[in-house]
């Protein structure tokens, strides 16, 4: 029976009450001098709802009772602004190292062990574009030739791609070969 209580409850939408609703409620317990319990029943909300619509009222006014979006308390995962700080400066003093580069910098010579992906999050969030859209964009905007060459390039490289397939079966076949030794004595 306690089960079923507990999944019931868990089950129930969360609901959302406007600012004016709020109010409403604040105002009717206010004026009509009914008790909280009284209050709460005739509106269809809990105690605890109540209690804490009153405090968000005494702290912030009617701003307060506003729906903001619910934002987590802390981040365990954030990476610390300290670590942080390092990315950054090491990007500084070398502007055009990428995410790649800097992560083995650091590993070796900072003990600090971070994935490509959050470097280049760390540098999105302060205003670094990675190195390889600076080269190409540079290319691209101080010398038309070099923008043409490399939409050329990207151009050869589409049509370059072939697939492997062949309207019937058995036209084409491929192999790959590999070889390795086991124990250095036999090779396979």
């Amino acid at each position: 029976m306690e089960a079923r209580v507990q999944n019931e409850k868990q089950s129930k939408p969360r609901q959302h009450y406007s600012k004016e609703f709020k109010l409403r409620v604040l105002e009717a317990a206010r004026e009509r001098q009914l008790t909280v319990e009284e209050i709460c029943r005739q509106y269809g909300i809990h105690k605890s709802v109540y209690y804490r619509w009153l405090n968000r009222y005494r702290q912030k006014g009617e701003e307060g009772l506003r729906d903001a979006a619910p934002v987590p308390k802390n981040f365990p995962q954030e990476t610390p602004p300290e670590v942080q700080a390092k990315v950054v400066e090491l990007k500084k003093a070398h502007p055009f190292l990428g995410s790649r580069k800097l992560r083995d910098f650091l590993a070796r010579f900072e003990g600090i062990h971070l994935s490509q992906v959050t470097i280049n999050r760390i540098l999105r969030r302060f205003g670094f574009k990675p190195a390889d859209e600076i080269i190409q964009a540079e290319a691209r905007s101080n010398d038309p030739e070099k923008a043409k060459a490399y939409e050329e390039e990207l151009q050869a490289a589409r049509e370059e791609w072939q697939r492997f397939c062949r309207a019937n079966p058995n036209d084409l076949w491929q192999i790959d070969l590999s070889t390795f030794f086991i124990r250095s004595q036999y090779r396979v």
